[in-house]
Formats: structure tokens, sequence, C-alpha cells
């Protein structure tokens, strides 16, 4: 902490009482230097200004609508002011109109807003001005009636009352003129450059946490239940017909504010969660900025645990980078450039120096995910490499996976694979073997969220039909493979660990609908189980076989063949180093060492076209499948190391799919995939340990340094 020159932020992050709820995390300085100096490159002004002409920078708008204590727009700030010294011009001069008319920061904290005054009025401390464009928003009941949901009030054309009069108490003796002009500037379409590093939380209330608030979103500062159901509903009805999505949390509302206040030709920076490259419910959002944006630039940090590969203080979580043009015919149309770090920017310098080293790559020419294993572009400040560049497609749909990724060979298998094209792995060729890959949704269909089996709404009604408790006998009528148990799923088939008891609703609600619901329910179970919630570090498997068919939880949704026997070649495909790199590919990586998906995001899961495969071949397939369904898996950080894997990826690749026995010779390409994988930092989650089987089990063991 003392080597930032922002104390003030450091500190007051630790002091907010309502920290969890309004999710403020602190932008380190470093990281701020890292996204200013992406998203004001020195070969494009904002605004279509020139760095030495004082009167076209000061009407430049930059705007932080989560201001917290000002750190991005301070950086923001210092880095216009540094172009504009270095040619030629006087920030000093500057600092007056870019005060009253430039910078504009909003937040619902009064303290913070005054700390952002402070720091950016502290840049030029001796020159005067007169005012400046830093708020703080209502938040909450208001005593003139109605709720306000702080700056996301602000994704209405027409700001209320509320706002007009916050204004108004922040203006003092300015008049109703101030007023006016202010309102004026913050109208649709204003900004150049949206800098932001909003808050994360979901408004939801299925993390343990805020298991006992209804919404999470608006529970700051003792608002009561009934107004946060009136702030959600605000929520909603603001950003109606938006990509914003409750699931993805308030960052994806401040996401979509960006949106409406950048100018046509503007720039939008972001400190966002992982997930917003990759997780199914930003996936509007991603869809937004691959058709309304270009020159679009990701940058994440290849770290084992989440605290390392983030941006902010203590999110627990990894971040990333977003930077996007909102133009037409800009450079790289639907494609985006994305940057792996291999680790924080260790000061502000650092930040600064990488950001020119990216767009100086950029601007001599970034090599291309899709022409195959070729190689990537480094990140080199002097003799130091500090991580890679690679030129991507952004996909129609799904995630945009290539994300903290180390080992980029890795990624371009991964791609190849995805497209039915496994490449030859560790040779400097562009041959490869076809394979048959195809979505899930294709082959399969998924069974129900577990929400929709179990659980009830908030007033009460029945929504699950099923109350789900621990099994008490031996043949239970409604099974369930709910949980995750690590040492009780390390063989290809599992046992279920809840039953179903149909509730009882009695004269409340309809007990013959309930029965109906519970019918449907249990038409949905079968033996093929995905994992949504992969820890990679500790689980053995991606698909879990049942002896008969079982209802899928939380955990284990179920994957519903039309054809049974499709089920086990899509068993060992899954749990197979091929089924390991496409899980890893898509999923969303945001916390260390685990890859998570969801029951809607399963269908888009690229895996072994099973429709594809004869008779034969599926015969083998069961042949395969039945030989290996004693053996014990290692957890996936260990793959490297697990026979049983190895002989199971033989079995599958030889065996049923007949392709060359070289794939999987010792030494070979299948063999080093393994250890690719077992090396990457988002797979082994930098875990000091490892698992060795026993005769009576297993135990945990201190492994040596990766």
């Amino acid at each position: 902490m003392t080597r930032s020159h922002d104390l003030t932020g450091t500190v007051f992050q630790r002091l907010i009482a309502d920290r969890k709820f309004l999710a403020t995390y602190y932008t380190r300085p470093e990281a701020a230097a890292l996204l200013a100096g992406l998203a004001l490159p020195l070969d494009r002004p904002p605004g279509g200004a020139d760095w030495s002409n004082a009167d076209t920078l000061t009407s430049v708008q930059i705007g932080d609508f989560a201001c917290g204590t000002g750190t991005l727009l301070s950086a923001a700030y210092s880095r216009l002011s540094l172009l504009h010294e270095l040619h030629g011009g006087d920030p000093r001069a500057l600092h007056g109109p870019m005060m009253e008319n430039g910078l504009f920061g909003l937040d619902v904290l009064n303290s913070a807003v005054h700390l952002t005054a402070t720091m950016l009025a502290g840049t030029h401390p001796d020159a005067p001005f007169d005012g400046e464009r830093l708020l703080t928003m209502p938040y909450g009941a208001q005593k003139s009636g109605g709720v306000s949901i702080g700056s996301l009030e602000l994704l209405a054309k027409e700001v209320q009352s509320a706002f007009t009069q916050a204004v108004a108490r922040t203006s003092g003796a300015r008049g109703e003129q101030y007023v006016a002009d202010f309102v004026n500037h913050v109208g649709h379409g204003k900004f150049d450059l949206v800098i932001m590093n909003p808050p994360f939380v979901r408004n939801t209330n299925h993390e343990s946490s805020h298991a006992n608030v209804p919404m999470p979103a608006y529970a700051a500062f003792e608002t009561s239940i009934g107004t946060q159901e009136l702030m959600s509903g605000r929520e909603k009805l603001l950003a109606r017909g938006s990509p914003a999505d409750g699931n993805a949390g308030l960052a994806s509302f401040f996401t979509e504010l960006a949106y409406r206040k950048v100018h046509p030709e503007g720039t939008i920076a972001e400190v966002l969660p992982l997930s917003a490259l990759s997780g199914s419910s930003w996936h509007a959002t991603r869809a937004r900025w691959r058709s309304g944006f270009g020159d679009i630039i990701a940058v994440t940090i290849a770290a084992g645990k989440s605290r390392a590969a983030s941006f902010s203080n203590d999110t627990g979580i990894a971040e990333c980078l977003v930077v996007a043009l909102r133009a037409r015919g800009v450079r790289n149309g639907p494609r985006g450039v994305f940057a792996v770090l291999n680790k924080q920017p260790g000061s502000t310098m650092r930040g600064e120096l990488i950001a020119t080293a990216i767009q100086t790559a950029i601007g001599n020419g970034v090599r291309r995910l899709d022409d195959g294993p070729l190689g990537t572009t480094p990140i080199m400040l002097g003799r130091e490499y500090c991580g890679h560049l690679i030129d991507c497609p952004l996909p129609d749909d799904g995630p945009w996976p290539l994300v903290g990724i180390a080992d980029v060979e890795l990624a371009q298998i991964a791609y190849r694979l995805a497209h039915g094209r496994l490449a030859s792995i560790g040779q400097a060729t562009t041959s490869h073997t076809e394979i048959p890959v195809a979505p899930v949704g294709e082959i399969a269909e998924r069974g129900p969220v577990h929400r929709d089996i179990d659980r009830d709404e908030r007033d009460g009604t029945v929504r699950g039909p099923f109350e789900r408790r621990k099994i008490t006998s031996g043949a239970p009528t409604y099974p369930m493979l709910w949980a995750h148990d690590a040492k009780k799923e390390r063989r290809l088939v599992v046992e279920p660990d809840y039953e179903g008891q149909i509730k009882a609703v009695g004269a409340r609600f309809d007990q013959q609908a309930v029965n109906e619901k519970a019918a449907r329910i249990q038409s949905t179970a079968t033996r093929a189980h995905y994992n949504c919630d992969l820890q990679f570090n500790s689980q053995s498997l991606i698909v879990a076989m049942t002896e008969r068919p079982c209802i899928g939880g939380t955990a284990w949704p179920s994957v519903i063949f039309r054809n049974r026997e499709h089920e086990y070649a899509f068993a060992l495909w899954s749990n197979s180093t091929l089924g390991l790199l496409l899980h890893w590919w898509t999923a969303n990586k945001t916390q260390s060492g685990r890859g998570r998906t969801t029951v809607t995001g399963i269908p888009h899961i690229p895996t072994l076209d099973v429709r594809a495969l004869s008779d034969e071949q599926h015969a083998r397939a069961r042949e395969a499948f039945d030989a290996l369904r004693s053996e014990r898996f290692l957890p996936f950080d260990q793959i490297d190391e697990d026979e049983a894997r190895a002989r199971l990826d033989r079995a599958l690749l030889v065996d049923v799919l007949g392709l060359p026995e070289s794939l999987c010779a010792a030494g070979g390409p299948l063999d080093t995939l393994r250890r690719k994988l077992a090396a990457e930092p988002q797979i082994h989650g930098g875990k000091r340990t490892k698992v060795e089987f026993t005769d009576t089990g297993e135990r945990s063991v201190r492994r040596s340094a990766r």
C-alpha cells in the first residue's frame, strides 16, 4: 500500500460499512494507469481533438458513473494531461476547464465523491476553478416519493426530479442554469470516454453470503425489503429491452449505461468480472460489443490464484479490462485483440508502459488465433516478457474464451478442435485429424434448472414440486444426483445422493398441479449428468453416469439422449483429455481452479457428435466404458500423471474412433496435451497438494513446486 500514490482510496475502501452490497472494490492505481493508457492511445486523441490544442481538449467529456475515490478518473485525466504536455501544451492551463466541464464523477457515497474531488483538484492545487461535475447520486427511498437507484437513473433519457434536486444541492448558489447545464451534459451520447469499475454484486440471493437478503444489489444503507423490491423493479424498467442481465449483476447494467452515454465515436473502458467475457448471462452484452464496437481489446492475467488474476483489491475473483471504440469502419470489425499478462503490473509506470507496448504491437500487426498454431505476439518491455497478444474472431454466440491462458498453443488447439479439427500438437504443421464435433444442444437435451425442482417463490408459491432429502431407503422413488463429493466421484459411475418427495401443499395450492410438475421433472431423469461447477484441482469427472435414471440437481444437471446407447460415447469423450480441453475452453473461469457453466450454457459446449458414430462404434464405446468403470481417476490438475485417464483416451480415440495409435503413444500428442493442461494456472489454481490413491481410499500429499 505504501507504494501507491493514492493512500486515501486504499484505506477508504476498508472503511465502507456496506461494502458487501455496494461491491465497491478499489481499482489498483497500476491497473488504472494500464486501462487509461489503452483508452487514450497516442494515435487517437479523444473526440477528434488534438493533443496540443487546449481548446479542443477542453471540449472532451470523460465520465465515471461509479467513481468511488476517483482512481480511474484521475488516471484518465493524468494520461490526457501528460499527452497534452508532451505535445507542447500547458496542463495547468487545462486544469480549470477540465474540472468545470470535462470530468464527470458520480457515486452513491458522499464521502467517496469528496475524495474524488480532492484527488482531481490536487493535480494542480494552485490552479483555480469554479465548481466541478462531481455528484452524489440519490439512492433508495426519496422524500419526494418513489425510489432512486443511484447512477443507473441515468439509463433514462429524461432524469427524474430526484437527480435534478441532487444537482441543485451540489450546485450551491450557482442557480438553475448550472442545474440545466449539468443535466444536459450527462445526456445520452455525450461522453468521449466512459471509464469505470462498476459494482459486481448480483440482484439475486443465490450466493451464501446473501442468502437472507432478497435483493443484495439494493440492500445497502439498510434499505427495507419493500424499497429493495421497488429499486429492483425500477432497474428492470429503465433497462428494458437492453442486454443487461440481473444474473450478470449490476456490472452489466453499468455497462449498458456506458453504451448509452458514450458518444457514437467514443470509447468505453471498464474493469469487469472475467465472466463478462465467458459467462452465459453476459452473452447479450458481448453481442452488443461485437456488433456495435470495434478495436476491442480485452486484458486478463494468467495466474493460479484469483486475487493474482484481478485488477482490483479484494474481489476474490478474476477480472478483465475491456476497451472498445464505438464507431463504424474500425480496424478489426468483429474481432478482438486479447492480451494475457503474466502478472499484475507492479507500478503505475509499468501499467503505462504495458499499455504503450500493447498499442504498438497492435499497430504493427498481431498474430491471429485462426491462422493455426503459429505462436503469439509477445508484450515486451525492453527484453522483459510481460505477456502475449493474439487477434481472435469474436463468435456470434457463446463465450470469448481466450482469457487468462498462459499457454496459447492450448487455445489454438482448443479453437480448432471446437471446429472438428485435432491439430498436430507439438509439430510445426497445419495438418490435422478430422473429428465429428457438435454443440451438446444438437445431440441431446438439457435437464431442468435446480430451482424448478425443489425451490419455492418468495411468496411461497410452489416452483419446484419436490422436497429434497438425503436417501433413506435402498430404492428411492425419485433418486437425485445433486451435490459434489469429490472422493465419491472418482469413478465413471456414481451413486445418487438425494431423493425427492412430492410436496404436500394442502388447500392453499393445487395439489394436482404440483403432481403434474413432479411428473414433468421425473420425465427428465437420465443416467448422464454434466458437472456445472467443475473444480479442476479436486474433481475427476465432467460427466457422471448413474446406474439408473436420476433427476439431475444443482451440481449435476441432466443431459438427456433420445438414444440411451449414445450416453457411453458421450461420457467417455467428456471425461477424456479432449473433453476437458473443450470444457475448459468454454467455461467461466472467474474463480481460481474452477471452470463453471450453467444449465442453459451446457447446450453450447462443443462435444463429440455421437450421431456420427456407427452402431458398431457405439457398441465399442459401451465395452470401453464397462472396462473402465472400476478405474479411479485423479483430479484434472493431475491429468499428466493419471494412467487411468491415458487408458480412457486410448480406448476412445483408437478403439472407438479408429484414430492412429501414435496419438496416444508415450511422449506423443495426447501426452503433450495432458502435460500442458496440468501446467495451466487456470487448471491447477496454485494448489500445493495432490491426491494419491491407497488400497483403502485416498490421501492428500504435498507436491513439489510446479
